[in-house]
């Protein structure tokens, strides 16, 4: 309204017959409007407070239609539309196990007929939205966002770990184990979808450092120049006499196509099927064995190490608290049977009894503390000394392997999925390097669906 009065531009109110362009009817209608914001404010207070009460309640809130699920509002639940889940899998499959971006994964959903309702591909940002959605795996988004003030256009989010989500979350486990069913059945596992969350966590923080193109390609974000460290980029396709006339996909390094203050990068290029020969051969599984030995020397270390820690005091300690729990039991024994015997008077009785349970709970709560550490550190050298067998049992199938020359017949994408980098050198050759987390998770994955599975 001042903005429009300052361009002689005048507001007319038909109820409080008032208009702007009088300074006294001005004070007059800014009255008016004050009384409006506060009833807006109370209102909006009001719808809070109603919608905080329905979340900590266990209620959902569905703004709009969701990918994968059917909204039933007579139960206030959703259900799985298993013709959009398998897009919703499909999705997160791609981006876990198959390691691609955000955009390839539009595309390559355009071509396997994956469209939206108005025929058009699949944006990055509903891909994105997809990813970050913990409905999918079962986990309630209710009270995750919040505006800041009543005209604010923007959505803060809550933290995760946040006192009304925490309380949502509570809520519909409460409603699980009363109904024996979940208001948002999960249509992928929570595993998948943390890992979904690690890798674009990770992804965002290396594009906040390089802000770099690196292709849509298998090979996209793994071969790198020993030179000058920059990735390698696909420049278009030839065909090669080498090949039979195939039109094959050359490699070559980000500097020696873009480049600044005349640095031009000399590294030679590399064809793909060069890249392929490294990745479809035995070096690639002697140099994964390496990096497998030298993760079961960090872990065998560390059980040794654990192995070798004295613990004569704790147990000692642990046997001293035994004698005193047991010495200070007698003596309650003998002041009851003083007693019963009318050798003690019971307001006497009563104190000592008194005293001595309190110094019995802290003796027993010390036994328990250190009984429990115990226990703990046998648990994780136990859980230690199982992932050293696993590494040993991986490395023994890798031997294996390379002895009678029969590998898995995994796709490039499968096998990149272990791959850190490859990196090329002045000659041209490439090297593999593998990531330690990818190959460590792996193990202990295993071991831990095992466990879940014996308890």
């Amino acid at each position: 309204l001042q903005a429009l009065k300052d361009n002689d531009v005048y507001v007319y109110f038909s109820d409080l017959k008032k208009s702007t362009e009088s300074n006294e009817e001005w004070t007059y209608i800014t009255i008016f409007l004050n009384f409006a914001e506060a009833e807006s404010r109370r209102k909006s207070d009001a719808v809070a407070f109603g919608y905080e009460a329905g979340v900590r309640a266990g209620k959902i809130y569905v703004g709009g239609k969701i990918i994968g699920y059917d909204y039933d509002k007579k139960k206030n639940c959703l259900v799985i539309n298993e013709e959009e889940a398998k897009l919703i899998r499909r999705i997160f499959d791609m981006y876990t196990e198959e390691g691609l971006g955000q955009y390839r994964i539009c595309n390559k959903l355009a071509e396997e007929g994956f469209l939206t309702k108005d025929k058009k591909k699949f944006t990055r940002s509903t891909i994105k939205r997809i990813l970050q959605n913990e409905k999918y795996c079962g986990i309630t988004t209710s009270g995750r966002y919040h505006k800041p003030d009543l005209f604010s256009s923007k959505r803060i989010e809550r933290d995760y770990n946040s006192e009304l989500r925490k309380e949502a979350r509570a809520a519909q486990k409460r409603f699980e184990e009363e109904n024996g069913y979940s208001k948002i059945p999960e249509i992928i596992r929570k595993e998948q979808f943390e890992k979904a969350q690690k890798i674009c966590s990770h992804n965002s923080e290396v594009y906040k450092v390089s802000k770099e193109w690196k292709g849509t390609t298998d090979y996209a974000k793994k071969v790198k120049c020993v030179c000058c460290g920059a990735y390698y980029r696909a420049s278009g396709k030839r065909e090669y006499k080498k090949y039979a006339g195939q039109k094959i996909s050359r490699y070559v390094c980000k500097n020696s196509i873009v480049y600044k203050d005349g640095e031009k990068c000399n590294n030679p290029s590399i064809l793909e099927p060069e890249l392929d020969k490294a990745l479809f051969s035995e070096s690639f599984y002697i140099n994964m064995k390496a990096s497998l030995l030298s993760l079961l020397e960090v872990y065998e270390n560390q059980v040794n190490s654990m192995k070798r820690e004295k613990k004569t005091d704790k147990t000692e300690r642990i046997a001293e608290l035994d004698k005193l729990i047991n010495a200070k039991n007698e003596e309650l024994g003998r002041l009851f049977k003083l007693f019963a015997q009318g050798g003690y008077a019971e307001e006497a009785l009563k104190k000592v009894n008194e005293d001595t349970k309190k110094e019995l709970k802290q003796l027993s709560d010390e036994r328990d503390a250190l009984s429990k550490n115990e226990e703990e550190e046998r648990e994780t050298k136990e859980f230690m000394e199982e992932i050293c067998q696993a590494y040993r049992n991986k490395i023994s199938k890798i031997d294996k392997m390379i002895e009678t020359k029969t590998y898995p017949k995994l796709s490039r994408k499968e096998l990149l999925r272990s791959v850190k980098e490859i990196v090329i050198d002045t000659y041209g050759k490439p090297h593999i390097y593998y990531t330690p987390a990818e190959l460590s998770d792996d193990v202990i994955g295993d071991i831990c669906k095992k466990r879940a599975e014996k308890k």
